[in-house]
């Protein structure tokens, strides 16, 4: 399995009117305490289940109903997380984002996976994750959540062929014996 870098790149427009943003939406392991104020704990298996939920799901400013976006690639990172990439309406979020006066914090429903013991003492195992929205906000509960300008390179169409090309199963050419 391969490991995908994910770098940001110089903002452009996406379309008339759209500015691309990419980031990590919550990181592997990552331990948040939400409205809620409950700490939740984010795992590698859970997160590579969800991360393709959050594509197509609208971006926020500050948890508010307003849309300024919408998430147009999502994925998952095994070094990282769920990684995005989101399409702004809005110039001025998108500025703000690249000059790193905004992050972001994830909008999802999850089931209670038990109790588990970290290094933060007790959290709340997220299970069943369900992807539902992004906010834009001065900082994320997500300590690995981040913000930056441009398209995401980890989940650009080159870099998700060549993913592939390097996982493409072994040639069946030649003798059984061989094979």
């Amino acid at each position: 399995m391969s490991t995908t870098t994910l770098t940001g790149q110089v903002a452009g427009l996406a379309g008339d009117d759209e500015q691309l943003i990419n980031g990590v939406a919550v990181g592997v392991g990552d331990i948040t305490r939400g409205l809620s104020g409950d700490q939740k704990v984010w795992t590698a298996e859970e997160l590579r289940a969800a991360a393709s939920s959050l594509e197509g799901t609208p971006v926020n400013p500050l948890h508010s109903e307003q849309t300024v976006g919408e998430v147009v690639r999502a994925g998952f990172d095994a070094d990282r997380g769920v990684i995005y990439e989101a399409a702004l309406d809005d110039a001025s979020l998108a500025e703000q984002a690249a000059d790193g006066h905004l992050e972001v914090s994830i909008e999802a429903r999850h089931a209670d996976g038990g109790t588990v013991e970290t290094d933060r003492g007790e959290a709340m195992l997220a299970t069943n994750i369900q992807f539902t929205g992004l906010s834009l906000v001065q900082r994320g509960a997500a300590p690995s959540a981040s913000a930056t300008a441009g398209e995401a390179a980890a989940l650009s169409a080159t870099a998700i062929h060549a993913a592939l090309e390097e996982d493409a199963p072994a040639s069946t050419d030649g003798d059984a014996e061989d094979i």
